[in-house]
């Protein structure tokens, strides 16, 4: 009883390991499509005024 619960804590860590490595990426990706973003605007904008 006493290992399956070690095996199960240790379980849980590697699944919180795991979480927090897809939520750094998920917030790395919402930043790139941010920049994407807003590279898109200005790069309309100076089309506009040089046309």
């Amino acid at each position: 009883m006493v290992n399956t619960i070690k095996v199960l804590e240790e379980i849980s860590k590697k699944i919180s390991a795991i979480k927090e490595a897809i939520k750094s990426i998920a917030t790395q990706t919402k930043l790139l499509a941010l920049k994407s973003s807003i590279e898109t605007a200005i790069h309309e904008k100076q089309s506009k005024i040089l046309q």
